[in-house]
């Protein structure tokens, strides 16, 4: 399996575009957004099966902060003569504060009934319970506040395969 992984931790624009051309071809895309300051982040996928029994996946997590404005697309296309392809699109954010706005937008152009897709989406807010939760246990508010942030994106970063990697991402989600 070919692994992409995409960071956006500046405001700018980044499109990725990804074909599975190959019979049997399996891809995962993983995506992070880091909008950790006022500025627009786009990020655009689109994944392409132009063979069949192909396999695709696009998970991205991300965060807006401080008037950050974050917009993140996916696209998935599967053509007429595709058979037995599958994908899943799952792509979770979190606004951490009211300055901020996250839109995401998932799309299908299914043209087969031979395949398998299934996406998830979701945009929210920081759960105050788990909040408490720490705070009740001696942790000040902003630290519990960053502490369930990290576990969130941690998520996505412990699926990385390439070590080098996934520690370059944990130093910049740890502002290092």
């Amino acid at each position: 399996m070919k692994q992409i992984v995409v960071v956006l931790d500046k405001p700018e624009e980044k499109e990725i575009n990804i074909s599975l051309k190959k019979k049997g071809e399996k891809v995962s895309l993983l995506g992070l957004v880091l909008g950790r300051r006022k500025g627009e982040y786009g990020l655009k996928i689109t994944m392409g099966h132009e063979a069949s029994k192909t396999w695709g996946e696009i998970k991205v997590v991300g965060i807006a902060e401080k008037g950050a404005k974050v917009r993140v697309t996916g696209k998935v296309r599967m053509g007429k003569k595709i058979v037995e392809g599958e994908n899943s699109m799952k792509m979770k954010l979190l606004m951490l504060d009211e300055k901020s706005q996250v839109t995401v937008l998932p799309e299908f152009e299914i043209e087969s009934d031979e395949v398998k897709a299934s996406h998830g989406v979701s945009v929210g807010e920081v759960d105050e319970e788990q909040i408490l939760y720490l705070t009740n246990r001696g942790i000040g508010r902003e630290k519990a506040k960053e502490l369930v942030v990290r576990g969130f994106l941690r998520k996505i970063v412990e699926q990385i395969l390439s070590r080098e990697k996934r520690k370059k991402i944990e130093l910049l989600i740890a502002g290092k």
